[in-house]
């Protein structure tokens, strides 16, 4: 991947650089299934809590640089007409982090202005709509992601 002429950004080389350390030091053993045992199985609608998908995850995923690295957040769509939701969870190792623009003049954006921005609520309309399983059709969408774990040591880009 690295081996050419073509330019790269210090972030996708960071990236790159802690998926392979921690491809290599993660010390999960995929466990061998008995005879009639099943792996269970989640629907996209299933209310499974962060922490238990949480716990999921570190267990697959147990390496020093998930210990300091890894951490989770959570996407929740509400359908507008319906107010059907849909929850995910996804861990990250860094968060990039829009700089919005001051709403006073001369005025700092801070560290935290980042973050709050990149947490605010968000409408999905038009080409961006959910498809609601509910109303079987694309709809106007609440979005809110939320941070559940925060790593020891977070990066941040700032985009």
């Amino acid at each position: 991947m690295y081996n050419n002429t073509n330019q790269h950004d210090a972030m996708e080389f960071l990236e790159f650089l802690l998926s392979r350390l921690h491809e290599e030091l993660n010390t999960y053993n995929i466990p061998q299934k008995s005879e009639g045992q099943k792996t269970p199985q989640y629907n996209a609608h299933d209310k499974i809590p962060p922490l238990t998908e949480w716990e999921a995850y570190t267990e697959r995923n147990n390496s020093v640089i998930a210990n300091w690295f890894h951490g989770q957040m959570g996407s929740l769509l509400q359908c507008l007409t319906c107010g059907r939701t849909s929850s995910t969870y996804s861990a990250f190792t860094h968060l990039s982090l829009p700089v919005p623009i001051p709403d006073k003049k001369g005025k700092h954006v801070q560290l935290l202005d980042c973050l709050k921005e990149l947490l605010k609520e968000e409408r999905l309309t038009k080409g961006n709509c959910w498809h609601c399983p509910r109303c079987k059709s694309k709809r106007e969408t609440k979005k809110q992601l939320t941070i559940y774990h925060l790593p020891p040591i977070l990066i941040t880009q700032l985009k």
